[in-house]
Formats: C-alpha cells, structure tokens, sequence
C-alpha cells in the first residue's frame, strides 16, 4: 500500500442514495443489434497507455480517477447522439488471475446473475459474431415498496482483443457506454481495468428521475460508485478478504506515494477537474470496548482557494449548513484549543419522503494541517477520518482525505434501509467523497466572490 489522505462529511446520507441510483439501470423492453464502433478511451490513455505506471499506482487497492472532458458520438436506438462535454471515469485493480481467467468470467454474460449482487438473473436476446445482446434483471429490495427496485436492463456487449465494450440499449439512464479491459501484470496478476460514461441529464422512470431531481448534485458521485461497485465485486471474487487487520486508535490505513506518485495524481486530478480516489481493504478499528469493520477511500482533490482558507472552511463544521442545503442545522461545542464537538442534522428529501438523521463528530487539530474527526454519537454510529491541507503555487490547496463510514444497527428506520443496499458500508464513502469536493469548491468560489 502506498500517503495518506483524507476525509468524512456528511454527504454520507448522500453516498447511500448515490449508491442505489448508481445500480438502477432499468428496462422492460429490447432492441435489434445496434452497430457501433469502440469509441471508449483506454483506462491507461491518462498514463500515455503505460499499463505498466497504473498498475504501479493501483498496488493493493481500487484506484478510480476520470478522464479529461471530450466529445463523443454516442450509437443508440434513436440514431447517433453527439455529446460536446463527457467525462468518462475509470476504475483499476490487480487480480491474482492469468489474463485468460478474467476474460472467461467477464464474458460468461450469463454468470454476471450471481457475480453482481442485485442482479438475479441474465437472459440471452440477440447474438452475431462477438457481439452479444444481454437483458439483465436488477432487484433492489428496501423495506420502503415506493423505494424498491425490480426492474430490466438491456445492454450490448462486444470482445475485441483485451476488452469487452458495453452499450446501453436500454435503461431509466438511457445513454452510456463503457468497457472492461485487462493486462498483464506478472505471470499470475493482472490488471483490470473499467471505464464508463453514462448521460444522467436524460433519465427516465419514475424512481431514478425522482432521486437525480431531488438530489441532482449526486451526479458528482455516482460514476465513482458505479466504478467501484463493479470493480469491489470482482475483488471478492478473485481475492475475497480474510481475516481482518486491527488498527490502533486514530491509526487509519493510508497510501504510499512517492513524489513522482503525487504529481502524477495532482496531473490527473487537474486535467479532469475530478478527485483520484482509492479504495483500501476493510481493517477492524477500535470503538469503545470492541473492534468495528471499517472500510477506507482515501481521496485526492485541489480546492479553489488557498490552504488558510480552505483549512478554515472545511475545518469549522458551522460551515456545513451554507455549503449543503440538506443540512438544517449545526451545533458546535468547543472541548479544548485542539478539539470540538460537532452535531449536524441533515434531512433528505425524496418527493413525499424525508430522511432526518443526525450526526454528531467530534473534531481534533493536528500537526501539519491535519484534522482528525470521529462519530461520537448520532446516527452515524461509525465514521472516522482525517484531512489535510497542502498549499499549491496557484492559491489553490491541494486536499488529502481519508474517511470511513457506515450505519449501524441503532439507526432510525428511514435511514437502516440503505444496509439493503449492497456494499452500504463502503459505497456511501464514495459516493460522498465527490460530492463533498463538488460541494466545497462551489462554497469556497462563492465566499471568495462575495
């Protein structure tokens, strides 16, 4: 594993709706074979196709970062669609598998009912030559029926060489794209690698136009979670997780960069204009008289003011309430000159439902521009995290972060159905990560301009 980074908000109530829109892609009908070309960047294009440099950067983790904004000429059933402004996001893990093996399970279309939780069940509809059309049926099941998911979802799928490419036909996200590639790591790793777009200013469908219209700043997040979900299931299946690391108090897992690591993951995240993420394994981490499963996404991202105020901002949760419309209310208790409580509550709203919750973080300054923060209490039972604030040449502040969070057994009912959702322990997090980033730079622009 490889520096550390840093981060928790809460945009974790968020993260769980981000989470449930991320897996609903949704059909009941289906199309004739749609003729396409692979338009789909490389995931290695950042790296000047170096597969070689991302696998070096991936290590032991799920790394997910986006490419620069580009136009795309999109094949569908109304036609070709041209897009001015698309940013496709990718995901990258090694398995410990032969290529071979991976392009067996990727293209068994049929096993995907089975490999990807939710998805209970893939039915063949049309194929020519490498290209295959699927329809696959996704249930997502909340105690909430308004909320369930129970649905179809049309895609084509098409080998070539070391990928398979993907096109949606048909779905309440009417218009992607994307594909799987693989490369070789070593006689018995490889590298895989997805890369995905999809059009969420054109949704359909009832629930998912719902929850992108209440909530549409969840567009940050969702291409991060579709990523990694994809992705953390393929790591279950190749390298399930056993028994599980035990940190000390306020030790969180961190990445090892090295120089020539960081300024390739500040490249990345200013050319894309999108944080770089990475997904570590779960570790066991002390709460009160026990050890609590945790699993933690250390985020990369520059925020648009400099480190002094981007410190302050961020560093005081009163700040919360302006920067996040969700947040009703903010209450702030100082302990000491290095600590603070913090309670926040937050409601979601979805059309006639709302979802309250309340979080309470307790807040302590650290050496080096450090803030460490951890759930005392609230609804949130579990959250740890930390950030840091590096200066940049351009006023600007270059954000490390590493968060954790998930909901525990003593939640209200509203906010408890998001353990439904599969992964409802790590997809939140990410999801969140780049909400909050979204969210803080458009409060920092708008303070410094006022």
């Amino acid at each position: 594993m490889k520096n550390t980074i840093k981060k928790a908000s809460p945009m974790i109530g968020l993260g769980l709706l981000v989470s449930s829109a991320a897996l609903m892609y949704a059909t009941t009908s289906h199309a004739a074979i749609i003729n396409w070309q692979d338009n789909v960047p490389s995931a290695t294009k950042p790296f000047a196709g170096n597969a070689a440099q991302l696998a070096r950067l991936v290590d032991n983790d799920i790394m997910v970062y986006s490419h620069p904004s580009q136009s795309l000429n999109l094949a569908s059933k109304k036609g070709t669609l041209h897009y001015n402004n698309v940013r496709f996001s990718s995901a990258a893990i090694i398995v410990p598998a032969k290529p071979e093996q991976v392009k067996q399970l990727l293209s068994q279309y049929s096993g995907y009912a089975g490999l990807f939780p939710t998805l209970t069940k893939a039915t063949l509809l049309e194929q020519s030559g490498n290209i295959t059309q699927m329809k696959y049926r996704i249930h997502v099941p909340v105690p909430i029926p308004v909320l369930s998911f129970n649905e179809d979802v049309v895609m084509q799928h098409q080998v070539s060489g070391n990928s398979i490419q993907t096109l949606i036909v048909d779905s309440p996200i009417q218009y992607g794209t994307g594909k799987f590639e693989w490369f070789p790591v070593d006689s018995n790793h490889t590298l895989v690698t997805l890369t995905q777009w999809g059009d969420l200013d054109k949704p359909k469908g009832f629930l998912v136009s719902t929850i992108l219209k209440a909530i549409p700043e969840i567009k940050q997040g969702i291409p991060q979670s579709v990523d990694t979900f994809v992705l953390e299931t393929l790591k279950r299946k190749f390298s399930p997780d056993g028994k599980l690391p035990t940190q000390g108090p306020r030790q969180l897992p961190y990445k090892k960069l090295q120089q020539d690591e960081i300024q390739l993951v500040q490249q990345l995240n200013a050319r894309s204009g999108n944080p770089v993420m990475f997904i570590h394994r779960p570790v066991n981490m002390p709460y009160s008289n026990r050890a609590e499963s945790l699993q933690f996404v250390s985020t990369y991202a520059t925020l648009k003011a400099p480190a002094a105020r981007s410190t302050q901002v961020l560093g005081s949760p009163a700040n919360f309430k302006n920067m996040f419309r969700q947040v009703s209310k903010v209450q702030v208790k100082p302990l000491s000159k290095q600590a603070s409580e913090a309670e926040v509550m937050v409601k979601v709203g979805l059309g006639v439902i709302a979802i309250p919750f309340r979080i309470n973080l307790r807040y302590y300054n650290e050496p080096q521009n450090k803030l460490y923060y951890q759930a005392n209490g609230g609804d949130i039972e579990y959250m740890q995290g930390q950030m840091q604030f590096s200066p940049l040449s351009n006023q600007q502040t270059f954000l490390s972060m590493t968060s954790a969070g998930k909901i525990g057994d003593n939640a209200p009912f509203l906010l408890k159905i998001g353990k439904s959702l599969p992964y409802s322990d790590l997809l939140p997090t990410v999801g969140g990560a780049p909400v909050f980033i979204y969210k803080a730079n458009q409060y920092l622009s708008n303070s410094k301009n006022s």
